[in-house]
């Protein structure tokens, strides 16, 4: 057990920021949204939680994966900030798209 926590650390601790960090931002939501109408009681609020969680947690990961296999710390130049804010603006546009279409239709069928 030791040496698969010593070989995989950065991967645990990656992961466990992830699910922190997109779980406060999910509770921090739920926390400070009035419930107004009964909003905050409908499906449609919490549809739009848990896909906010799973989105961030899909676009994030993908981000991570695209840098690991791309970036050459060895060698960081122009060229590797380049791709860092490349691949950043790809996570962004990832995470919008899905986020609007899934907001779409949740709307459309509610």
């Amino acid at each position: 057990m030791t040496s698969f926590i010593k070989k995989y650390r950065w991967d645990i601790s990656f992961w466990t920021a992830q699910l922190l960090a997109w779980g406060g931002l999910v509770f921090i939501a739920y926390a400070f949204t009035p419930d107004m109408d009964g909003y905050k009681g409908s499906s449609v609020f919490y549809y739009g939680l848990i896909s906010t969680f799973i989105i961030g947690i899909l676009s994030t990961g993908l981000l991570r994966s695209f840098l690991k296999r791309v970036l050459n710390f060895d060698a960081f130049d122009s060229r590797q900030l380049i791709k860092v804010f490349f691949a950043i603006t790809v996570a962004e546009l990832i995470y919008f798209g899905l986020s609007y279409g899934f907001g779409h239709l949740v709307g459309k069928h509610s």
